[in-house]
């Protein structure tokens, strides 16, 4: 009998533990359930019909079916007493569910709306009075960190706002819309260069130059001359032409109007590249 006794104290203490938190959570369905008079105040309305969408969402997610914008409310339409759905409607918590460009509370993003965020637009303006800017320097301007700069910098390239363009291992970013072509994107990729923006600028004031007569007057080695013009050629921003035993340098056509035009964005690349 005492092994009985147990054995019955223990199934009942097992029921008991299954079945209150079931009926913790289904008290509250079955008051939803029922029929919602005109008296009604607004919070009982609305959690009537914020459950109910919520069971359709669980419903459908065991169902692996997806649910539309228009038929959340209409699932579950005996559960929910009309005056409840025509409350949701009329205090416009219909716009949770797909209105003014939103679904669950998160707006959507177009090119129209893209600049509504005030750190997007930021990193936008920046890209604009700084073209060629890198990433690392954005993020040292706004202090934003890298994922949320990164977050952005996507949005605004999904949006045909920008363009990045990749230089020898740093992604750099200039406005969109065919302002700049290639060679011009080149041209101010290098000016983020301190050594090969003194470079361009040298020979860009003594067309002909040598390597070795560059090499003395920025006071480098002759190597690392070599290696900028290596790079500066093969671009399509330099033109070496080969006298005897010389070879003089020069900037081709578009890379000077470049520099030509660019005086007040190098000015404005210097600022940042001098700031500690």
């Amino acid at each position: 009998m005492v092994r009985i006794r147990n054995v019955v104290y223990t199934a009942v203490v097992v029921f008991a533990v299954i079945t209150l938190p079931l009926l913790a959570f289904a008290a509250p369905l079955v008051s939803c359930m029922s029929p919602v008079d005109t008296g009604t105040s607004c919070e009982t309305a609305v959690s009537c019909m914020g459950t109910c969408l919520l069971m359709t969402q669980v419903n459908s997610a065991f169902r692996r079916e997806p649910i539309s914008r228009s038929s959340a409310f209409q699932s579950y339409h005996s559960s929910c007493s009309s005056a409840s759905q025509q409350l949701a409607h009329a205090t416009g918590i219909q716009g949770m569910i797909g209105l003014n460009n939103r679904f669950s509370g998160i707006r959507r993003i177009y090119p129209k709306n893209v600049l509504d965020h005030p750190q997007r637009k930021a990193v936008y303006s920046i890209i604009l009075d700084k073209p060629g800017i890198d990433m690392v320097r954005i993020g040292k301007v706004l202090s934003l960190n890298r994922e949320t700069l990164r977050y952005h910098l996507n949005q605004l390239s999904s949006s045909n706002k920008i363009i990045a363009m990749k230089d020898y291992g740093i992604i750099r970013y200039y406005e969109n819309h065919g302002r700049y072509g290639t060679v011009e994107r080149r041209v101010l990729a290098y000016l983020w260069n301190p050594t090969a923006e003194r470079i361009l600028s040298i020979v860009q004031s003594n067309p002909g130059i040598t390597q070795g007569d560059i090499a003395t007057r920025l006071a480098i080695a002759s190597p690392t001359v070599h290696w900028y013009m290596q790079r500066l050629t093969n671009d399509g921003i330099i033109i070496a032409l080969h006298a005897s035993r010389l070879t003089r340098y020069h900037l081709t056509a578009e890379a000077f109007q470049v520099l030509t035009n660019s005086a007040g964005i190098r000015q404005r690349m210097q600022t940042e590249v001098c700031t500690p």
